[in-house]
């Protein structure tokens, strides 16, 4: 060994290749396979469990939800820390575990135990268990255009399942758009000019708009699941709502009584993008893909999306990436703590 470093020192020449040889040689094979990050993302290796109790106090869920959990799980190996936390209420558990290697293993753990807890009060709510994982904002597909705001909708619908198709993208939201809304109303006159009720009206809306199963029909080809399909879902559909029959056998109708109209629900904010409605739609990613080609990819698909896009309706992109990890329940215990 004294040998070679004696060379070394006495042929500095061949010496300084071969740290060169090193250095290079080490960046360009493994510069390929280098995961590209905007910020380094930690490795939470934590396990959430969740069970709502519309209702009850903290107190309740502390002794009828969060101590029974706490029980069952201590035989667990892998198990670091195990925190509870009884909120009115909702009970919120959070596990750490040792080898993050085994966080899948353990999580199939965690389900099959709780899978086993029969004694949870009867107006408590299934558990939701998931393991926390660090999201990365790639970019923003911005979709705005002056068009009606179910057009502009429907366009951005359409985007967003082709985005998330894409290999790179692990998953897309929609920012902007807004929860539909079917409102129905009824003046007084038509009441008294029909002898109806509001209570009426409801029954006959409720009896009218709904999916019913009608059982199992046995037969020697096979089983066939019967079952009546009677929901509406847009204003054309709650027209033909029979409200009651009439004395010369007609029907009266909800339209007969009442104006409907499809619209959204009232919101305090509102995208816009060049004066216009806009909706975005976020690319995220999730584990070990590669931020850089997730963008690549994005961009390519923007681009040739523009020439495809509606009369008055335009696509582009905010070139800014936002590294946040998703942790609501996180956020609530270091509120807690």
């Amino acid at each position: 060994m004294r040998g070679i470093v004696t060379w070394f020192v006495k042929n500095s020449v061949p010496a300084n290749l071969f740290m060169f040889f090193l250095i290079f040689g080490g960046f360009f094979v493994s510069y390929p396979t280098m995961k590209s990050e905007f910020f380094p993302i930690p490795d939470l290796s934590t396990i959430t469990i969740s069970v709502p109790y519309p209702g009850a106090s903290a107190k309740e869920v502390e002794s009828s939800i969060s101590s029974k959990i706490e029980d069952r799980l201590q035989g667990i190996s892998n198990i670091k820390k195990l925190r509870s936390y009884s909120l009115e209420g909702a009970g919120l558990i959070t596990i750490q575990v040792f080898d993050s290697g085994e966080i899948d293993t353990t999580l199939d753990d965690v389900k099959t135990i709780m899978d086993g807890i029969s004694t949870f009060p009867q107006n408590s709510e299934a558990p939701v268990i998931s393991k926390l994982e660090p999201t990365e904002k790639v970019l923003d597909v911005i979709v705005y255009g002056d068009v009606d705001e179910r057009v502009l909708l429907n366009i951005t619908k359409q985007v967003n399942k082709e985005m998330k198709e894409l290999s790179e993208v692990s998953f897309t939201e929609i920012n902007g758009d807004r929860d539909k809304e079917i409102t129905i109303e009824v003046s007084e006159k038509n009441l008294e000019k029909y002898n109806l009720s509001f209570d009426q009206i409801t029954m006959a809306i409720n009896a009218g708009s709904i999916d019913l199963p009608g059982g199992l029909l046995s037969s020697k080809s096979g089983d066939l699941l019967i079952r009546t399909v009677g929901q509406s879902y847009n204003a054309n559909e709650y027209e033909n709502i029979v409200i009651k029959g009439q004395p010369d056998g007609s029907q009266l109708l909800l339209k007969d009584i009442a104006t409907i109209t499809d619209g959204f629900i009232d919101v305090e904010s509102y995208y816009r993008w060049d004066g216009v409605q806009a909706m975005f739609i976020s690319a995220n990613l999730v584990g070990d893909q590669d931020v850089l080609l997730a963008a690549e990819q994005l961009r390519k698909y923007v681009k040739s999306k523009q020439s495809d896009m509606p009369p008055n309706v335009s696509i582009g992109m905010i070139k800014r990436a936002i590294s946040k990890i998703v942790l609501i329940y996180y956020i609530e215990i270091l509120l807690l703590e």
